[in-house]
């Protein structure tokens, strides 16, 4: 019978696994073959027990993340910040005799795992780390092999190795110094974790792990899908460290209002405005209350509730707040710090909407110039102020000007978040926007199909981002003198907006007025009454809801 290559691979592995987690058994079995010699110690003919030991060990850390592509970073990282405190006994495999980590060495073991079919091809990389794979039959019969207690203590040890990763790649205010390429290896990672804990543990076992240390991870986690524009994973692990830490901690311990807090953005970033407020007001008041009203961490809050506030057409009060947290950060922070400028940017945004345009390109200006000089010209903060200052600037009629700055904010973004993260989706909108302007039709409503597929795809089909490009759609039909498309995608963001935002949130009415309008082009009285009585409520809001 002929023997197919899966069949031999899957041998030839089996045989390597029993060499590791069975050593004295294989001592007997494979003597003096060389497959065998690569376990023995250099100075006895028989199998060093604890080398083996500690070799399958790591061998178990690798099967428990994700098989597709491992970094030696993570356990190089994991190494210099735990070694100081407590080094595992795994690391001694790949410690020199300076007491550093010694990249050969894991290079070494590697190729010793490949011989043994253990490993699947390997190559140190242009960040200098040895990168490999697993065969996932792999992965699954090493965790199957491994004894429970064991097994536990590494699903342990590896979520703290993705998460001290991140720890050393994280700004602290919500990105990662990582390629796009590096954050969608280290989420397969996390899902990995995810995956362990659910698997080999159960739903209701999770303390075993050490609830706090978990909570420390997920947290970290939950950081990495919000950058990513996941919001629905995020919100799911801080909602669930939110709750245990309350339930241990009490309401007001700094760690629970920094969960809930993070909890907050979660929910605005899905639109979900009006929880997102209160969750915000309770952060704010208890650290009022606990770090005092000028604590950086205080001004967070005042700067998160004003965006929340922004976020559902409350201008007045937004900016209030806005303009509480810049002076607070440039008093305790300086005019050139990343938070400082941000409240600079959030400020401008409060002003355009309000149809301040010339107030808003000056703050606009301020935030990308300080952006451009104390971060990165990639930095997602930088591209968000070009992105602001394109948008008033079209709101001014600049059109030639917006078109250029949104294609360079595009361009950095899908370079930085990928093309379907919300924010390069926005971008995406902008351009179709600046484009409609100049009479690019054609490229214009391409623009905005996609952006509005993308946001239908990763927010759903009743985001307020979805909405907006929604009502776009119909002022594009509309400029192409499609009145009854145009009708139809206005009446559609109208009922998205009435039912998500309020019937009294400027982007409901500027719906309705939108839908007012074009049933006005097509020379039909109705409906045109009704939605010109609750138009006249534009005038309590100002310039923001200006004709367009």
């Amino acid at each position: 019978m002929k023997i197919s290559a899966d069949d031999q691979s899957r041998a030839a592995f089996e045989y390597g696994l029993h060499i590791l987690f069975d050593p004295l058994e294989s001592d007997r079995d494979t003597a003096g073959e060389t497959v065998g010699g690569h376990l023995r110690d250099s100075d006895a003919d028989e199998v060093d027990i604890e080398s083996v030991s500690k070799k399958a060990r790591m061998l178990t850390l690798f099967a428990l993340l994700h098989y597709g592509n491992i970094s030696e970073q993570l356990f190089q990282v994991y190494y210099e910040l735990c070694a100081p405190v407590k080094a595992s006994e795994w690391m001694e495999l790949f410690i020199g005799n300076s007491g550093n980590w010694n990249s050969y060495m894991f290079e070494d073991f590697l190729a010793e795992l490949r011989k043994l079919s253990l490993v699947q091809d390997f190559a140190r990389e242009s960040d200098d780390s040895c990168h490999f794979s697993l065969h996932p039959l792999v992965s699954d019969c090493i965790k199957l092999r491994t004894d429970g207690q064991i097994l536990q203590e590494c699903i342990l040890q590896v979520i703290m190795i993705v998460k001290n990763f991140l720890d050393t790649c994280y700004d602290g205010r919500g990105h990662f110094d990582l390629s796009l390429q590096a954050k969608q290896e280290v989420l397969l990672h996390m899902n990995a974790c995810e995956e362990n804990i659910r698997e080999f543990l159960g739903s209701g076992n999770e303390s075993q792990l050490g609830t706090g240390q978990l909570d420390c991870a997920r947290e970290r986690f939950a950081s990495l899908y919000c950058s990513v524009g996941q919001y629905h994973k995020a919100r799911d692990l801080y909602e669930r460290v939110f709750e245990n830490r309350e339930k241990h901690l009490g309401p007001n311990h700094p760690s629970v209002l920094s969960s809930l807090a993070q909890l907050a953005v979660a929910f605005e970033r899905q639109g979900k405005y009006e929880t997102a407020e209160g969750m915000d007001r309770r952060v704010l008041a208890g650290r009022e209350k606990m770090l005092g009203k000028e604590h950086p961490d205080t001004l967070t809050s005042v700067s998160n509730l004003a965006w929340t506030l922004e976020s559902q057409g409350k201008y007045e009060a937004a900016e209030e707040m806005n303009r509480r947290a810049l002076a607070g950060r440039e008093k305790m922070l300086g005019k050139e710090h990343p938070d400082t400028l941000t409240s600079v940017s959030n400020l401008a945004w409060i002003l355009e909407r309000q149809g301040k345009y010339m107030a808003a390109e000056e703050m606009d200006r301020r935030a990308l110039a300080g952006r451009e000089k104390v971060l990165e010209k990639e930095h997602p903060d930088t591209l968000t102020s070009i992105s602001n200052l394109a948008w008033v600037l079209q709101r001014q009629g600049e059109y030639k000007l917006a078109e250029k700055m949104d294609r360079q904010a595009l361009a950095g973004r899908e370079k930085v978040l990928g093309k379907e993260h919300p924010t390069t989706l926005m971008s995406v909108h902008n351009l179709g926007c600046s484009l409609l302007g100049r009479g690019k039709y054609k490229e214009a409503v391409e623009m905005n199909r996609r952006a509005l597929q993308g946001w239908e795809k990763v927010l759903g089909n009743e985001h307020p981002h979805t909405l907006l490009s929604v009502d776009n759609f119909g002022a594009m039909f509309e400029r192409q003198g499609k009145y009854e498309a145009a009708e139809e995608m206005y009446r559609r963001a109208l009922a998205g907006r009435e039912k998500v935002l309020g019937k009294e949130h400027p982007d409901t009415l500027t719906s309705a007025h939108n839908l007012a309008h074009a049933l006005k082009r097509q020379a039909s009285t109705r409906s045109v009454n009704n939605l010109d009585v609750v138009f006249e409520k534009y005038g309590k809001y100002g310039a923001v809801a200006q004709l367009q």
